[in-house]
């Protein structure tokens, strides 16, 4: 091809979606931007035998490239900011402005794009390739929490800054330490601490706001927490608190596990084709009573009777009134059935990135993470945001941490 040829802006989405969707053979992918809408187009090209590189810029999130890699080759390119966007599939190279976003996708933008001599175009890609770095997900190079499960006692160890050792009591439900030679018996425990945060990012501050807190706060064995939110560890009040207790751990010792087996994408995709077969059964109670559906994902650590780790996605209908937080029992059946059809979604999802997990941890040849129990991941459904009110549930029970 000797010329290019440029496409009218109206027909940008549908022709970037069809050069990708077609590939039989080999996709080059390079684009400064990339969103869910571009990682789920990605995806069709999944498990077909496509040879798929994507080479990215340093502003798309370290978990869409995680996700990514899990199908593509990816590299990102960090010695500049890598603004070009180049689609080569299969001989056939376009060039242009879009970038793998939702906004180009579904046409809000506009767009230029041209299908220029692939000869050309790959010499620039190659080059571009060269000079990139191969996306290696970053694992904690140290044991960060164990729990052990003793007939007697829980024992809850972690090895950051000063270290911490708690005992609890199965029967008396209480930590007890021993302080210069005598016993110490602490307030009763509740069963499960909970870490509630909106997305990946907010759990990661909540992570290394906690990390400097170990140093510098005293710790209080006796301080537990039943949760933990992302508002109280980013508080004015927090920042100024001298003590840090147990739970305050637990929530930075989850890191290995919550770095593979939580995802914003996940929660998303679930949330999404929730919401569309939900209103698809044009319920009454959901056009009377509903007034939004969001999503909030929560991980809860039980530490009495048998440890486990429980990583949550709810699916929260918010109500107009108090009348509408108690449906009917039709209305909660109907919602069982939207909640059964995306199920298979989920438990699919889930097993792919508990087996990521497992593979990242032989490949790293140490423990990250012991604990003597069970991780299991939930999908529920919630009427108002109050945890009691759960209508719906699915459990997958995955194996061991």
């Amino acid at each position: 091809m000797s010329s290019s040829v440029c496409y009218s802006p109206s027909d940008v989405p549908r022709k970037l979606r069809g050069h990708i969707e077609s590939t039989t053979q080999s996709l080059w992918v390079s684009t400064a931007f990339l969103d869910n809408c571009g990682l789920e187009l990605l995806k069709t090209l999944s498990g077909k035998g496509v040879e798929l590189r994507v080479l990215v810029s340093t502003a798309v999130s370290s978990e869409l490239v995680k996700e990514i890699s899990k199908f593509a080759n990816v590299r990102v390119l960090e010695e500049k900011f890598m603004h070009a966007k180049i689609y080569i599939a299969d001989g056939k190279a376009l060039i242009g402005s879009p970038n793998l976003t939702c906004p180009v996708l579904e046409g809000k933008n506009i767009e230029v794009l041209c299908e220029v001599a692939a000869e050309e175009a790959i010499k620039v890609y190659n080059s571009l390739w060269e000079n990139a770095r191969p996306f290696k997900p970053e694992v904690p190079r140290t044991l960060l929490l164990r729990i052990k499960d003793t007939p007697n006692r829980i024992i809850i160890e972690f090895n950051l800054g000063p270290g911490l050792r708690v005992e609890v009591d199965k029967m008396l439900k209480r930590i007890i330490r021993g302080v210069e030679g005598k016993i110490l018996v602490c307030p009763q425990i509740t069963e499960y601490t909970c870490i509630d945060f909106e997305n990946l990012n907010e759990y990661e501050r909540m992570v290394s706001i906690i990390f400097k807190a170990v140093n510098e706060k005293q710790v209080n064995l006796c301080r537990w927490s039943d949760i933990i939110t992302y508002y109280d560890v980013t508080s004015y009040s927090f920042e100024n608190e001298r003590e840090i207790g147990p739970a305050h751990f637990l929530v930075t010792g989850l890191q290995p596990v919550m770095s593979y087996l939580y995802s914003d994408v996940l929660k998303d995709n679930i949330y999404t084709a929730f919401s569309e077969v939900l209103r698809s059964l044009n319920m009454d109670y959901v056009n009377r009573c509903v007034k939004n559906i969001s999503s909030s994902p929560r991980v809860c650590i039980r530490i009495l009777e048998k440890p486990a780790i429980q990583i949550i996605y709810d699916i929260v209908l918010e109500v107009n009134s108090p009348e509408c937080e108690k449906p009917g029992q039709d209305e909660i059946e109907k919602i069982k059935v939207a909640l059964d059809r995306v199920r298979p979604l989920f438990e699919e999802e889930i097993r792919k990135l508990y087996s990521n997990y497992l593979t990242k941890k032989k490949e790293y040849g140490e423990s990250l993470i012991e604990i003597e129990g069970v991780l299991v991941t939930y999908l529920r459904v919630l009427i108002g945001r109050f945890y009691k009110n759960i209508i719906a549930s699915h459990k997958v029970e995955l194996g061991a941490p």
